[in-house]
């Protein structure tokens, strides 16, 4: 017997018990207070049925963590905390699945938390004059920083397959804008999160040759961590950035420090029983079939539903790097959707799952030398480390490890601010406290309605520990950032790191 539908059946049942217990407790109540002592039996007699249920929940959950249906990857200490949406201590919420497979795309959602760690090339660069300043710096293509913004330079043969390289244009060479990863927050543990980046970062293979294989051996998992054997090659047959392994690209020394190397699970594809191989041990992966179809996770459990819990959009360098995207928003649901690979075997050993553009999952896969796959990586990070955010800093990170021209030299070793208060206490006016930062002799204020400090920042140099933003527009958000700032040797004013952005409404 399917153990998914006897898990539905069963807490559909509970459902309609509790919903038949809180209509009768409302109808007793109306009955005044010589019912009193009646009431009070009914309420215990609720909240001796909910610590049942509770228990029983938790059984369920760990029967079907068994047919790894549930919680697949999670520690076993993990599972019950899990079900119950812990809220890890830094105030990040687990996903919250609205589910309506009846009408699906963007009716059946999710509510996702959001992070952002570590950076990678993400969005074009059009603007004339920055093209002519990163031109004026590498001759062909390459990695540059200019005003503190890093900039990745491309020519066709760089890409995994060149076919959308040229769609749009017929120049020689593209240029794209380093960035900041945003990732869903997929569920927290205390100081332990499961990411899943929020868009396609790239284009690769599942396996670069078309053979049988599994996660374990496939050449898009040493790609993604850096193991060995990953061909320095792309389909055009010369030296490209695809060869250039993600996780020393995407995430700096410091970064790789807090990613969470797990054990990873490689259950055999329930459908076609294709095997999955043996468990790994990754820092960078792929959510597997079993996650795309978590609710826990804040995916949708249907699987031939076209739900946008699962829609992943291409950034435009994933897209020039070959990944498809879908246009038609009437079609996909939603414009710039694409396909992106699974890490579960498909109907067979030469085929890997994926989820397609519509944001169904496809269990029979795709051959795994499809060459517009979508890379959306996941990793398993140490919330107690200062190097995420919450809202996007608009900076292009610290950039990898990856060699690249004129790169900003670490100039202070003050420590990063960290923001203690931003409250709207009086009328058109945030008030700003930070911890004292030691060395600091100062510090400087930053706010904007941008939440990507791209435009609009309004500055301030002050030497206090606090600052009160005055003539701000009512039913505004604005965006804060403080840094410590302190004088060198020639007077010249270098400063450390920007504090986490926090937001504050200004609702009086």
């Amino acid at each position: 017997m399917d153990k998914n539908r006897i898990y539905r059946d069963w807490r559909d049942d509970k459902r309609s018990e509790c919903e038949k217990m809180q209509k009768w407790k409302g109808m007793v109540k109306k009955v005044g207070v010589l019912l009193l002592a009646t009431i009070m039996l009914v309420e215990n007699s609720i909240v001796g049925w909910a610590r049942e249920d509770s228990v029983s929940q938790n059984e369920m959950v760990l029967f079907l963590k068994d047919e790894q249906t549930m919680k697949e990857g999670i520690a076993e200490d993990d599972a019950v905390e899990i079900e119950n949406e812990t809220v890890s201590a830094s105030e990040l919420k687990n996903p919250v699945h609205h589910c309506d497979v009846s009408k699906q795309h963007s009716v059946d959602y999710t509510e996702f938390s959001y992070v952002y760690f570590g950076s990678y090339p993400q969005t074009e660069v059009t603007d004339s004059s920055i093209i002519a300043k990163i031109d004026s710096k590498i001759q062909g293509v390459g990695d540059v920083w200019i005003d503190d913004v890093k900039y990745r330079k491309i020519s066709s043969a760089d890409t995994n397959y060149d076919f959308f390289f040229h769609e749009d244009s017929s120049a020689t060479y593209r240029y794209f804008k380093w960035e900041r990863i945003k990732w869903r927050v997929l569920y927290t543990n205390g100081n332990k999160a499961f990411l899943m980046a929020d868009n396609s970062l790239d284009c690769q293979e599942y396996n670069e040759k078309p053979t049988s294989v599994t996660w374990e051996n496939s050449s898009l998992r040493k790609w993604l961590n850096g193991y060995s054997g990953f061909e320095d090659r792309d389909r055009n047959n010369g030296k490209s950035f695809t060869a250039a392994n993600f996780y020393e690209t995407a995430f700096h020394e410091s970064e790789q420090k807090v990613i969470l190397q797990e054990k990873i699970k490689n259950p055999a594809n329930p459908d076609y029983g294709t095997a999955g191989g043996n468990t790994t041990n990754d820092k960078v992966f792929l959510i597997s079939l079993a996650d795309s179809m978590n609710k826990i996770y804040g995916f949708c459990d249907s699987y031939n539903c076209q739900s946008s819990s699962r829609w992943v959009k291409a950034t435009d360098y994933s897209h020039a790097m070959g990944t498809k995207v879908y246009q038609n928003k009437e079609n996909t649901g939603g414009e710039r959707n694409t396909w992106w690979w699974l890490r579960t075997p498909g109907a067979s050993d030469s085929e890997a799952t994926e989820v397609d553009g519509l944001g169904a999952v496809l269990k029979n896969g795709y051959l795994v030398t499809g060459s517009s796959g979508a890379v959306a990586p996941a990793i398993y990070l140490n919330l107690q480390s200062d190097t995420w955010v919450k809202t996007d800093d608009g900076t292009s990170g610290k950039g990898g490890n990856n060699t690249s021209v004129d790169k900003p030299k670490e100039t202070s070793k003050l420590d990063r601010v960290r923001l203690s208060t931003v409250k709207n206490n009086s009328p058109k006016c945030a008030v700003i406290k930070w911890k004292k930062v030691k060395n600091g002799t100062l510090y400087e204020v930053q706010y904007t309605t941008d939440k990507k400090f791209g435009k609009n920042i309004k500055k301030k140099k002050v030497k206090k520990t606090s600052y009160t933003i005055k003539k701000l527009k009512k039913g505004k958000s604005y965006y804060v950032r403080v840094r410590a700032g302190q004088k060198d040797k020639n007077g010249k004013i270098i400063y450390g790191a920007w504090s986490k952005v926090k937001k504050v409404k200004i609702r009086k």
